[in-house]
């Protein structure tokens, strides 16, 4: 996802290693569109590696973590995951090995809708330096009269049919989708919590590796600094998200 625009792709990979990915980007997306000046990525392994790594300095790209535990911090991206794995498990229908086939829809659909209700352009208008608002509004019916081969004009009419039939299915799809994880991601701000530097705060850790009896939380740490909104420098100098921090009381 580019983060000034929204604009996104999807991208079928055939397997989550770092040379499939790496491959898959370079092959599908900087040879059209050319490579960034940051990547923003999760803490797995397929991205940490020093394949991912040494890739990306190649190109000149720097590659920032999100906090450990937090992938509210790149809030937008997971929303985005999160929309898509929904209308990717109502459009299949059970068949979850058709989920390729319907990636190009789903992407021509986020890409060509407002960003808000205030908001007068979509991620395809400013990604793209478009003057059309969508490119879902550039209809068959606008150039039918310029064709004269009946043969032609009838399979435009096929598969215009067919396309119109299978965008909005995948429209009234991810519209369900979208409020779902839209009325989760509201819930987590609500519980949103606040700290000040010099509090004392406990950690929480994923500690299964080391037996299901051992305590997720330590410390006690102190807040060393307050970075943005919601994210946090400890004492012993780790990064967290408010979400993995709770007040430590004596």
């Amino acid at each position: 996802m580019d983060a000034a625009s929204r604009y996104v792709m999807f991208l079928a990979v055939s397997s989550i290693t770092s040379k499939a990915i790496t491959d898959t980007i370079d092959n599908q997306v900087f040879g059209l569109v050319g490579s960034p000046l940051c990547f923003v990525a999760d803490n797995g392994t397929s991205v940490q590696s020093v394949h991912f790594r040494g890739w990306a300095a190649s190109w000149g790209i720097q590659v920032r973590y999100v906090p450990v535990y937090s992938p509210n911090r790149n809030g937008a991206l997971e929303r985005q995951h999160g929309v898509l794995k929904q209308v990717l498990k109502a459009m299949c229908k059970g068949n979850t090995d058709r989920w390729p086939s319907f990636l190009a829809l789903a992407q021509k659909r986020c890409n060509n809708r407002l960003l808000d209700d205030s908001c007068e352009y979509t991620p395809q208008q400013l990604f793209m330096g478009s003057s059309d608002a969508s490119s879902l509004g550039r209809r068959f019916e606008d150039i039918s009269n310029t064709i004269t081969t009946d043969t032609v004009k009838f399979e435009a009419e096929r598969r215009f049919s067919r396309r119109e039939a299978m965008i909005k299915e995948v429209h009234d799809a991810m519209e369900e989708a979208e409020a779902k994880v839209m009325l989760k991601f509201g819930d987590r701000l609500s519980r949103r919590r606040t700290f000040k530097v010099g509090q004392k705060v406990l950690k929480w850790i994923d500690n299964k590796s080391n037996g299901v009896l051992q305590p997720n939380w330590t410390g006690p740490l102190t807040i060393k600094e307050v970075l943005g909104t919601a994210t946090y420098r400890l004492s012993d100098d780790t990064v967290h998200a408010d979400r993995n921090l709770c007040l430590y009381y004596q």
